[in-house]
């Protein structure tokens, strides 16, 4: 094992740019080949299509997120110079999802010969659904095993090779798609197509990371068993997962039992818009887990706080002026974006920026515990937030409807927020008020210029051509106003 040191990683800023590149590639292919399948199957095989591949995602809360251990334990072990260890995680955590995913096969094939069991399936395609469904879960298995050694090149930090390979099978999945569409195959050459990719795409991803581990001189890996490591860290984001999935979502049923359907097509169109004002930002630490690991496990304290502070005042920089935009505009946004001019929807998406804006700036706390090996804090911050979105929710929706909802979300993210910050400085043993003073730069910046844009929105007649003309001036005025600021503040970049 090599003596520790400080950790010189490559930069954050190129490992986030091929991170998003991906990311965006990935989200332009879907909107690429969506259009192309529902012209070539009919609605009723894209509507099964869509609840195929539905179906298949929740299997993933089987796997007890082993697979979201990978980077930050995997960095951490590399970082110490610990590559038996690195190897050992890695072979579980190949171990576990082959195992798994040879489960979820045998499964599909059992349960799709059992005549009750594919009663949801429409008669019209049920004879080709069954053998697409088999192998929809055959995809996702392969899948799930890929993106083992996506975190292990992650670990790695080589963000390059895994956004290569990722941008890859995303442009050779979209023109093989779309070939298909147009060629006229079905639902079967479709997901044996998925299928094709997702095999090419795991193939890839380990070779490189085998080839990145055999250059190290690695020998195979010895003693024992790194699994029931992973399944301790990975179980206690399971848990976070499935209690932030409960934040999200759970509303939506709570308004669909307390206040109709009408009432869940409102939230939903604002949750939509909510949740990429949250997301977009978000690709600014998607990058930073493997680093945080690895100073943490050196002991580079000093630069992990520096490192920290300036990608969570980035993340408040960045985050305030969508927050302005989205809140300022809202009635335009959604009339441009899906005709809709209920005050109801408006005030949603109101209440739900705000919210989503108080757990997005918390990103980079996000990564600094469990990248310091402390996922029970998410875990709870999680339970806290899910659980307090079902009480309050269900209160305010008999009083407010809609609104209710939002606002029971909004104050349940704020509480996660707060309990996740607390947890971070208390990790640095510094006090909270050092986090309070990075909103002040922007806070102060917001609130004259949320006047400005309101009073554009304002100005601005009832039209769709006035909502575009008000949303592009808004954006103007609330982007250069908050981009002088960074500036001045030195808040336009992340140096590890």
């Amino acid at each position: 094992m090599s003596p520790k040191s400080p950790v010189r990683p490559p930069s954050l800023a190129r490992n986030t740019a091929f991170n998003g590149i991906s990311h965006v590639v990935g989200l332009g292919v879907g909107l690429v080949i969506s259009p192309a399948l529902l012209s070539s199957l009919g609605l009723a095989r894209f509507g099964f299509w869509s609840v195929l591949w539905a179906l298949t995602a929740s299997l993933g809360l089987l796997d007890l997120r082993v697979v979201a251990a990978i980077t930050p334990l995997g960095a951490s072990a590399w970082a110490l110079g610990d590559h038996a260890r690195f190897a050992r995680l890695v072979r579980g955590s190949v171990l576990c999802y082959a195992v798994l995913g040879t489960a979820e096969i045998l499964g599909a094939a059992l349960a799709t010969r059992v005549p009750a069991l594919v009663q949801w399936i429409p008669e019209a395609v049920r004879d080709e659904g069954r053998t697409a469904l088999v192998l929809a879960v055959t995809a996702f298995a392969v899948g799930s095993l890929s993106a083992v050694f996506t975190g292990a090149l992650h670990a790695l930090q080589r963000f390059d090779l895994a956004a290569a390979i990722a941008v890859a099978a995303a442009l050779i999945r979209a023109v093989a798609l779309v070939a298909i569409a147009y060629g006229g195959g079905g639902l079967i050459a479709l997901v044996l197509a998925e299928l094709a990719v997702a095999s090419g795409q795991c193939l890839a991803a380990a070779l490189a990371a085998r080839g990145l581990v055999a250059r190290s001189g690695l020998e195979p890996p010895r003693g024992p068993s790194a699994l029931p490591e992973l399944v301790r860290f990975g179980s206690k984001l399971q848990v976070a997962h499935v209690a932030h999935l409960i934040t999200l979502h759970a509303d939506k049923l709570l308004l669909s039992a307390l206040a109709g359907l009408v009432a869940v097509a409102y939230y939903e169109l604002a949750s939509k818009i909510g949740l990429a004002m949250r997301g977009l930002p978000l690709i600014l630490v998607s990058a930073v887990l493997p680093t945080v690991s690895a100073m943490d496990a050196v002991g580079d304290r000093e630069r992990l706080w520096a490192l920290y502070r300036a990608a969570t005042r980035l993340l408040i920089m960045t985050a305030t002026p969508v927050l302005v935009f989205v809140v300022t505009g809202a009635s335009a946004i959604l009339m441009l974006w899906a005709r809709v001019e209920a005050p109801e929807a408006r005030d949603a998406l109101c209440l739900l920026a705000v919210g989503y804006y108080l757990n997005l700036v918390t990103g980079m706390a996000n990564n600094i515990v469990i990248g310091a090996g402390k996922p029970h804090i998410e875990m709870r911050r999680s339970l806290l937030a899910g659980g307090l979105n079902l009480v309050l929710s269900a209160v305010l929706i008999h009083v407010m409807g809609v609104r209710g909802a939002a606002l029971g979300t909004a104050l349940a993210l704020a509480a996660g927020s707060w309990y996740l910050l607390h947890a971070c400085q208390r990790h640095f043993g510094r006090p909270l008020l050092d986090v309070l003073m990075w909103f002040r730069g922007p806070l102060v910046a917001a609130l004259p210029i949320t006047l400005v844009a309101g009073l554009i929105h304002r100005w601005a007649d009832g039209s769709r051509e006035g909502a575009a003309m008000a949303l592009v001036l808004s954006a103007v005025v609330i982007g250069v106003t908050f981009l002088a600021l960074a500036l001045r503040d030195g808040n336009v970049a992340v140096r590890a």
